[in-house]
């Protein structure tokens, strides 16, 4: 009962937390029960089903996902560390460039206030369980109270930073950003700012932490004047990063210089954000050598990339194309690489990219689908075609759970490795077909249809890789027709920067529309 009392007692007070929320009647537990849906459904594989960082993919990432009962947050605009709402919501739109954090704009208004309301009910848990482990031995309904009352003290953020008026940019304004930036920010970021040169940073966790990369354009709390100024003027919290007290003209200053840095149309460039990609409907059969011509005349959208381990030089993106012919679809994916990755030696890793397909136009999380939600993959690694030469020579593959030739039993997949699938099948093509219901549920297709076909082609630039997929379903997949909307999402293996497994860099989910 008092675990009970203690639930109620938090969503009942859950909206208080916030005094911007306090005055908002339509805060009520049916309102919270929907955000936890909600977090559940995007947000658990990550941040765990408690938001304790215990999702089934948390150990994958760096940094790891964030524990909302610590209590730390990185973006703040209240001089009392904690989150107002709206960075909540800035953080949901936006994403955390620099993490795994995808943004979640595609979301109804709503629905993003809705799961601001579950991460502060899973913030408020967290502390008023740290005020009842001081007051086990207490009277109960007295400590209850206490620890109630205390964590609403803790958890208010108080008001948003007000800021001075920022004044126009002149070189004399700019000169001066510059002299303020060498003496207070070249230290970490480096006289370039590209924050390169220091490997001893770690957060409030003791984990390895990198400096910004300002030139980027990538900002973990937006790159805005006002956004910049509350980073300088209070810090991040749970960073290196410290609050910095400047006079209100050199803060816009340097807040100017910083802005002056990054290369004008980055930011949207690399801005995670829901992209259509269309495929365009061409006239005869589509093969494996599609004409040029209709790959020009397909619109080409480039949809950004995150690595689930950040580094410094990940892949920005992927260039996409798309065509159908109502019975087959092409996607042309295009990136950059310096380097020719296609040891078939199982030594080094190589170069790879995939595509899976949800015949949902919001699925749950970016993962390789759910328990409820079936996604198709299609993967392709430069690997697989230098062991196959002209990309159709034969090549045995193993079948879903049957013996490997020394007897042994193929092992879980983190997605990385569709090689496994297909035992005594044979494999024409450097592609490999499956579905997967969840990180390691992998599911391969039968001898009728292990049909995936693809290629890829190098220039002096990087890679030009073609997969082609047919419409009807196969097997335990879903079939697709021309009008049809399907949400797509990619991942990308470079094999020079070591990439294999869980470590690579993926998209959020997109919308691939088959032209009718």
């Amino acid at each position: 009962m008092s675990r009970l009392i203690t639930l109620l007692s938090c969503v009942a007070l859950c909206g208080f937390a916030l005094p911007v929320r306090a005055q908002d009647t339509s805060f009520t537990p049916p309102k919270l029960s929907r955000g936890l849906e909600l977090f559940a459904r995007h947000c658990a594989p990550c941040h765990g089903a408690d938001g304790d960082a215990t999702g089934f993919v948390a150990d994958l990432l760096r940094p790891r996902p964030r524990a909302f009962g610590e209590g730390t947050f990185k973006i703040v605009s209240t001089t009392h560390s904690m989150p107002h709402d709206e960075d909540f919501m800035q953080v949901l739109r936006d994403g955390m460039p620099g993490t795994a954090m995808p943004a979640f704009g595609h979301l109804a208004e709503a629905d993003l206030r809705d799961l601001v309301a579950a991460v502060r009910h899973m913030l408020l848990l967290g502390r008023m369980g740290d005020e009842r482990m001081g007051d086990e031995r207490g009277d109960g309904e007295r400590a209850h109270g206490r620890s109630i009352e205390h964590a609403l003290e803790l958890l208010d953020p108080g008001v948003r930073l007000e800021l001075p008026p920022e004044p126009r940019r002149t070189p004399l304004t700019m000169t001066r950003g510059r002299e303020v930036f060498m003496r207070t920010c070249a230290h970490c970021h480096d006289a370039d700012g590209r924050g390169a040169l220091r490997h001893d940073f770690v957060d409030n966790r003791g984990l390895p932490i990198l400096a910004r990369d300002f030139t980027r354009g990538l900002f973990k709390g937006g790159s805005a004047s006002d956004d910049l100024a509350r980073r300088i003027r209070l810090g991040m919290p749970g960073t290196p990063m410290p609050a910095v007290q400047l006079s209100d003209a050199d803060l816009w200053a340097v807040v100017h210089y910083l802005q002056a840095l990054i290369e004008p149309g980055v930011q949207e460039h690399l801005r995670q954000r829901r992209r259509l990609i269309t495929a365009l409907r061409v006239d005869g059969r589509l093969d494996a050598h599609a004409h040029e011509a209709d790959w020009r005349r397909a619109p080409e959208v480039f949809v950004p990339l995150m690595p689930l381990q950040w580094r410094r030089d990940f892949p920005e993106g992927i260039r996409v194309r798309a065509l159908h012919d109502g019975q087959r679809l092409a996607l042309r994916l295009e990136w950059p690489d310096e380097l020719r990755d296609d040891s078939a030696d199982g030594l080094v890793p190589d170069d790879g990219v995939a595509v899976q397909l949800s015949p949902l136009l919001d699925p749950p999380f970016f993962g390789m689908g759910a328990d409820d939600a079936s996604v198709a993959i299609l993967q392709w690694r430069a690997s697989w075609q230098r062991e196959l030469p002209g990309a159709q020579a034969a090549r045995p593959v193993l079948s879903p759970g049957a013996p490997g030739p020394g007897g042994e039993r193929p092992r879980r997949s983190d997605g990385s490795d569709l090689a496994s699938l297909g035992h005594g099948l044979e494999a024409r093509w450097p592609v490999r077909e499956a579905s997967a219901n969840g990180p390691g549920e992998l599911h391969g297709v039968t001898a009728s249809r292990l049909d995936a076909r693809g290629r890829g082609l190098r220039d002096g630039q990087g890679w030009s890789v073609v997969l082609y997929r047919e419409l009807s379903a196969a097997d335990e997949g879903f079939a697709l027709g021309p009008g049809d909307i399907v949400s797509a999402a990619f991942a990308l293996w470079d094999g020079g920067a070591d990439d294999t497994g869980a470590r690579k860099s993926i998209t959020i989910w997109h919308h691939l529309l088959l032209e009718e």
